[in-house]
């Protein structure tokens, strides 16, 4: 699993970064790149996913859960979900700009977020549960399914 976000600073040596720039629709555009990584690692045990656009999606599934890790910054993390409600997007279509990623949508209301992320967005996600993740995350939750697919 990698951020489809970081992506950027790899561009050079990624299969096929450069011919997908151009395409807009982010499901589009991620599927193709996972074919192309499946296709240059040519074994066939390795399932690519990139996350659309990075791990911090999963939280805006319910950023509301990060009120028991930043108890003290409820009324900013309640304005951060209206903020991501407002957008009228599902998770994984937040954009991936540099001030408008979801990692930065978060720390914009709450700073402290940037120094625990790691913690605390594994935490949030274990918090929201695979079922909603992957009600919220089709790109996500088609991997999941993939990965589960193995084993039958």
């Amino acid at each position: 699993m990698l951020d489809l976000y970081g992506l950027a600073k790899f561009s050079d040596g990624f299969p096929e970064y450069a011919q997908q720039a151009q395409c807009r629709d982010p499901y589009e555009r991620v599927g193709n790149l996972e074919d192309a990584w499946r296709r240059d690692v040519d074994f066939p045990r390795f399932v690519p996913h990139l996350q659309l656009h990075e791990f911090e999606a999963l939280v805006l599934v319910d950023v509301r859960v990060l009120k028991t890790r930043f108890i003290e910054h409820a009324e900013k993390v309640d304005l951060l979900a209206k903020a991501i409600a407002d957008t009228g997007k599902t998770p994984e279509l937040i954009n991936d700009g540099e001030e408008t990623s979801p990692s930065c949508r978060i720390t914009s209301f709450l700073q402290q977020y940037e120094r625990q992320k790691a913690d605390a967005g594994s935490a949030a996600a274990t918090a929201i549960g695979l079922p909603r993740l992957r009600a919220a995350c089709p790109h996500f939750a088609r991997w999941l399914s993939c990965l589960e697919g193995l084993g039958r």
